[in-house]
């Protein structure tokens, strides 16, 4: 990977408006500049990038570094395209056409299952952190959440939870306990789809969500019988 060396570690470029906590994002036309804070662990930061770059012909849907960046010749963050991106929560919407929503799921289906053979866990997994590009494909955001070992049952159930929310139109993500969840999984799964849910060993296939969820009134009378979403 390139590396681009700075004269120093404020750009002259306008900030991004949504910022994190852990990096100042600064907007240079359709490139984005993420510059980390000095009291991180950056060696930490430096190899995800570098262990991501090894493996980026089998990432994609990841919005992934372009070039590092160096300040004294260290380590100080990267680059990324920027690109033109709906939060994954736009689209837990029963208004848009069902055959649309599970193409969609069909897709984190395979993003998924492709980091999760990678031993790769996304540890900062919510809404705003998963998109949909204009392209209508999925894309997780920065890598820098990213880190390398095996992805657990709980990891698992996260990216469960965000293909039920798709294919039932319901944000099931944000909800405050899984209730509404359990009840929508028994009610419309197979029943590789309910062994999975209590017990996610491998990884999700696209027989366990073939036509989940279509049922949109058996889906509302769940939501309102357990509660508003």
């Amino acid at each position: 990977m390139k590396i681009i060396e700075l004269n120093k570690r404020n750009l002259n470029f306008p900030k991004l408006d949504d910022q994190g906590t852990e990096s100042v994002i600064y907007v240079n036309n359709d490139i984005l500049y993420k510059i980390f804070n000095s009291d991180l662990n950056l060696k930490i930061r430096k190899d995800i990038v570098e262990f991501i770059d090894d493996k980026k012909d089998k990432l994609e849907g990841l919005i992934l570094p372009e070039e590092e960046l160096a300040y004294n010749n260290k380590f100080v963050g990267y680059t990324m395209k920027k690109y033109d991106l709906k939060t994954i929560d736009k689209f837990f919407n029963n208004d848009i056409e069902y055959r649309k929503r599970y193409n969609y799921a069909l897709k984190f289906v395979d993003l998924f299952n492709r980091m999760n053979s990678l031993g790769i866990e996304y540890m900062d997994f919510h809404t705003d952190n998963i998109f949909i590009d204009k392209d209508d494909n999925p894309l997780m955001g920065d890598v820098s959440c990213i880190r390398q070992r095996e992805v657990g049952s709980r990891g698992k159930k996260e990216q469960l939870k965000l293909i039920v929310s798709l294919l039932c139109g319901y944000d099931l993500m944000n909800y405050g306990n899984d209730i509404v969840l359990d009840e929508i999984i028994n009610t419309f799964g197979n029943k590789e789809l309910v062994d999975y849910y209590y017990d996610p060993k491998d990884n999700i296939s696209t027989e366990m969500i073939e036509d989940f969820g279509q049922d949109n009134k058996k889906t509302i009378d769940i939501v309102t019988k357990f509660g508003p979403i």
